[in-house]
């Protein structure tokens, strides 16, 4: 079988478009491992796309666009399973790579809750690249795209494999940058991971806890409706029950790239921003935020009309491991202004683990081999600082029991926590 056979099969299933890479294509080298282990025969990927209806989803009436998100992702789904049984019907081992919407794999929460990450796939297929949105942006049909992925035994000649687009569709028009009403995407495109996911995705994965959380600390009725309002309580039901929905995605909706896209745009920006930007910014909505975060303080100065919903972040790490990997996406670069610091995290009992993190020019990383002595060194009882990150205990609390101590500074570690509002 050669690629445009498979592509030919990929498009009379329903996709608009598709391509094929090998399992051991480098840029989706972080899932590799993961795909081979649930995929053991594994040798190719198809990536192929379908294209979404762009009105709904650039109206503000949310509901809309939600209705449009739900309908595109059951035809992913239906079209990844077509095009593995029409495989398997010719005698190759094929699978559908996973839900088009948010990862299933619970057990794994809070580390990685998915086996392929679509994008990863779509961007080294050719399917489109990644804007400064976070969203692929195809050439033709710009960010209105899903993405769906089959896992396949066939094994293609290097040649005769798809090949990642050379350019980028994005054009840097930061609309998506005056779009978001938590200021997730910066103008230098910097992406505050944590300010998207509690805002847009609110009603997905982890959200739901804070949600129990405010049921469980409330003393009466009248106390638990000054934490949820009757409307934010329909809709957790409405998505408990029909689908979760996006609360925003506003970056994909203003998005003007694409040939198909782009035409509107070219021949009028001062209308397109008018019709499509305006209505989203002007809108009076409900947006969620960590309290002290980024995201508090933008919503705070740049919309203060829609109304600021102070909930608690719900990225809790339960390991030293998914500590190390989550601190990028938590960090609030905002917060640190000023900061010019090396922390030595020395961690003891249930797991034991020396961890330098360094916390300069707003920048946040973890340091294997430090070059100079860190200003504070933190001593602290694994199991304990956990807790503390999930707000069932105080710092003061750890010292004053011996779960934790400091040799610097405590400012430094005042300044570390600002960081990382909860």
């Amino acid at each position: 079988m050669i690629l445009e056979e498979l592509k030919k099969i990929a498009l009379e299933c329903g996709a608009d478009d598709a391509g094929v890479i090998s399992v051991y294509n480098d840029k989706i080298s972080p899932d590799r491992e993961q795909i081979l282990k649930g995929f053991p025969y594994a040798k190719s990927l198809i990536s192929f796309v379908i294209k979404v209806n762009p009105n709904p989803v650039r109206t503000p009436t949310r509901s809309i666009a939600n209705m449009e998100f739900h309908e595109g992702a059951h035809d992913v789904d239906s079209i990844e399973r077509k095009i593995a049984r029409k495989l398997v019907e010719r005698g190759y081992k094929a699978s559908m790579a996973g839900a088009m919407g948010f990862p299933m794999e619970t057990n794994e929460w809070p580390r990685k809750m998915w086996y392929i990450s679509h994008k990863l796939v779509a961007e080294a297929a050719g399917m489109g690249v990644m804007g400064i949105n976070r969203n692929v942006i195809h050439p033709k049909f710009g960010n209105f795209i899903f993405l769906g992925t089959v896992v396949t035994d066939i094994e293609l000649q290097e040649n005769s494999l798809s090949k990642a687009l050379d350019y980028s569709p994005c054009f840097d028009c930061k609309l998506c940058v005056a779009s978001c009403p938590v200021g997730a995407i910066s103008p230098d495109g910097h992406f505050n991971f944590s300010s998207c996911y509690t805002h847009n995705y609110r009603e997905f994965m982890g959200g739901f806890g804070t949600l129990v959380e405010d049921i469980i600390e409330s003393k009466s009725k009248k106390e638990f409706r000054t934490k949820v309002e009757d409307n934010e309580l329909v809709s957790w039901w409405q998505s408990l029950s029909g689908g979760a929905n996006y609360k925003a995605a506003y970056c994909m909706a203003v998005c003007p790239a694409g040939d198909e896209i782009i035409g509107e745009y070219n021949d009028d920006k001062k209308a397109f921003k008018v019709n499509y930007l305006k209505p989203l910014r002007d809108k009076i909505e409900p947006v969620y935020v960590v309290k002290n975060s980024d995201a508090h303080q933008h919503v705070s100065k740049r919309f203060p009309h829609k109304k600021v919903r102070i909930v608690h972040n719900s990225l809790i790490p339960d390991s030293i491991a998914t500590f190390k990997h989550s601190i990028g996406n938590v960090f609030q670069r905002g917060q640190s202004k000023g900061i010019d610091c090396l922390y030595e995290f020395n961690f003891r009992g249930s797991e034991k683990e020396k961890i330098y993190i360094e916390i300069k020019d707003k920048k946040i990383a973890i340091i294997n081999n430090p070059s100079q002595k860190p200003k504070i060194r933190i001593f602290v009882n694994t199991k304990s600082w956990f807790s503390l990150l999930a707000r069932e205990t105080n710092i003061f609390m750890m010292i004053i029991t011996g779960r934790l101590f400091i040799l610097g500074n405590p400012k430094h570690l005042l300044k570390f926590g600002n960081c990382f509002p909860s």
